[in-house]
């Protein structure tokens, strides 16, 4: 009788064909011994821990597979209500445990630590990336106290920032020694909470002394952005201006700001940038939105490196033709001379994104925006550095969730 013998491989890509069927993963973990280790990755390579009930029930799997908490590598902590993780004696366990963690996520936490917390975060050599969404922490200088833990840390994004002891005013970047830490990604998508920290928080990370430094930053994103904004963006170009790869600013919020920023604000500097995305809605006074970021690309610079263009925009106010966003061609029209100009030559794409509602006829809009940009940008069209798509506003919202 023979027996043919596979190879492990063969049944790793078995497995890995699942994707995300947990149901298919949890039988295939349990059916045999050689399919366990790669079903047991997928299943909990991504956790979640709501309350204490579930951090202990966690702990319990942890205890009788020991092998469980080495293939987990994000972790979504969220403490709201009843705030427990300081009280919880199995999460500092844990997270000893989770050697392999790459990202934290905190939701409505409102952080208290512990001297076996403190030893469990700090054991966490592989974590790179952190999420902090509305976290409240007694000062600043607690704040950056946890980020300093994570020496490898590189990917950070705030969404809510709240300090409940000192005024946002009061952040002091100045009481850390040491090796600072080098953020590679920024992200700051601020909340409109008025108490909410983030943006004190972005300008302390500029100041010399800031335990966390932007100097090698290649990724950074603001949102919404404030007229109050434009120069802490200032300094980041300048901070970044050989690191920064990608720059990324959402659509202003209000025309007024709109109308403020055109009339009083210089354009940005961004020609070092090699990528660019902005991202605006119809509905807030597009033209001059559209008008100032070409000034922007109209600017002399000593180099130019933009390479890609993204306009994200959002037909809010109809999903036609019709739109605010097309009614002036010649605004159109200047953005395609001024990317198209000869100190332009290494730039290879503009990609436009227009999002739009389940209800839009994508065809019909797709047949005029042809028409329109043939007109409009027809020198990017001729030299085929224009692409544009239709996307659904449910991509959309998949997409800000990655």
């Amino acid at each position: 009788l023979l027996t043919m013998v596979l190879p492990p491989e063969l049944f790793d890509a078995v497995v890995d064909e699942l994707g995300d069927d947990r149901l298919a993963l949890k039988s295939c973990s349990l059916v045999a011994q050689n399919l366990r280790a790669r079903s047991q990755a997928h299943l909990f390579r991504d956790i979640s821990l709501e309350n204490a009930s579930w951090c202990e029930k966690f702990y319990q799997t942890a205890t009788a597979s020991r092998s469980i908490p080495y293939v987990v590598r994000s972790l979504r902590l969220v403490t709201f209500p009843g705030q427990w993780a300081k009280d919880e004696p199995t999460l500092p366990l844990l997270l000893q445990q989770m050697v392999n963690l790459q990202h934290i996520q905190m939701f409505f936490v409102e952080w208290e630590s512990s001297a076996a917390l403190e030893v469990a975060l700090r054991s966490l050599d592989n974590l790179t990336a952190a999420t902090l969404t509305n976290v409240y922490f007694s000062n600043s200088l607690e704040f950056y106290t946890m980020l300093r833990y994570w020496q490898n840390l590189r990917h950070l994004t705030l969404r809510g920032l709240f300090f409940k002891g000192i005024p946002s005013a009061s952040i002091d970047a100045e009481a850390f020694t040491g090796k600072p830490t080098y953020l590679e990604t920024l992200r700051v998508l601020s909340t409109q909470y008025s108490d909410d920290a983030s943006r004190d928080t972005l300008n302390s990370f500029l100041h010399p002394a800031s335990p966390i430094s932007l100097s090698e930053l290649k990724e950074f994103q603001i949102a919404p952005f404030q007229k109050d904004d434009m120069e802490i963006v200032r300094a980041i170009l300048a901070t970044s201006l050989y690191s920064l790869r990608n720059l990324s600013i959402d659509a202003f919020v209000q025309a007024h700001v709109v109308d403020e920023i055109a009339a009083t604000c210089e354009p940005l500097q961004i020609h070092n940038l090699p990528s660019l995305t902005l991202e605006f809605s119809d509905k807030v006074a597009f033209e001059t939105q559209l008008e100032w970021w070409t000034r922007a690309f109209s600017l002399r610079a000593k180099f130019y490196r933009m390479q890609h263009v993204h306009l994200i925009i959002r037909l809010d106010e109809t999903a036609t033709i019709a739109s605010p966003a097309f009614t002036s061609a010649a605004r159109w029209k200047a953005l395609d001379v001024a990317l198209t100009r000869k100190e332009m030559h290494v730039m290879r794409e503009l990609e436009i994104t227009f999002d739009v509602g389940p209800a839009a006829d994508k065809a019909a809009l797709t047949h005029d925006l042809n028409a329109f940009f043939e007109g409009a940008c027809k020198q990017l069209v001729k030299e085929q550095r224009l692409r544009f798509k239709i996307r659904d506003i449910f991509q959309r919202l998949l997409s800000k969730c990655t």
